[in-house]
């Protein structure tokens, strides 16, 4: 039986082009979410915001975070695109987070790591849900490399959680669209890049 860690790993590996905008489930199924932002006429870049304090640079490239302590398994995936909603191909997507205590590694590279988005602008990882920590709710961090050493430091942020309204760094815009549980439990947030 294929494993969903096998299977990402396969997808990744043969530059899978999720189908109108789907992302996989943990049995291998599909499950629509809607792309974040949308883009409609007036697509406008992904908002920035810090990359605090705990950013380490060289991060090793891999996808998958879930041999790095314990937590609630979360599948995060989207596109990388230009304001024209075009894809990007070969953007170095950046991930890096909190474990599920609200605890991150400074000394090594536990729950961090990057992967280069597919010829469609595809990037996934296969993580736990960070815990939260002091007034910070819980969220990912990402940076995203398309030319050169510039890019777009962001961070991404659950709709469900209660934390959201006391963090003073929490942007509504900045929201992932959330599918499953348990095992199957999905984010997707499109990255939208100003070249």
């Amino acid at each position: 039986m294929i494993t969903r860690r096998k299977l990402i790993q396969n997808s990744l590996a043969a530059g899978l082009v999720f189908p109108t905008w789907q992302m996989l489930s943990s049995n291998g199924a599909m499950a629509a979410l809607a792309p974040t932002p949308d883009c409609g006429s007036f697509p406008t870049p992904t908002p920035r915001q810090s990359a605090g304090p705990f950013f380490l640079p060289n991060s090793p490239e891999r996808h998958d975070f879930t041999g790095d302590g314990p937590g609630a398994p979360m599948f995060i995936a989207g596109f990388v695109v230009d304001t024209a909603c075009e894809p990007i191909a070969g953007a170095v997507v950046e991930l890096w987070h909190a474990d599920n205590g609200g605890d991150y590694d400074n000394g090594g590279y536990r729950f961090r790591g990057h992967v280069r988005s597919g010829d469609n602008g595809a990037y996934a990882f296969q993580t736990i849900r960070p815990g939260r920590y002091g007034s910070r709710t819980p969220h990912y961090h990402l940076k995203v490399f398309v030319e050169g050493p510039r890019a777009l430091t962001t961070q991404l942020y659950f709709p469900d959680a209660k934390a959201n309204v006391r963090d003073g760094l929490y942007d509504p815009n900045l929201l992932m669209r959330l599918s499953g549980e348990g095992e199957s439990a999905s984010g997707r947030f499109d990255l939208i890049v100003s070249l």
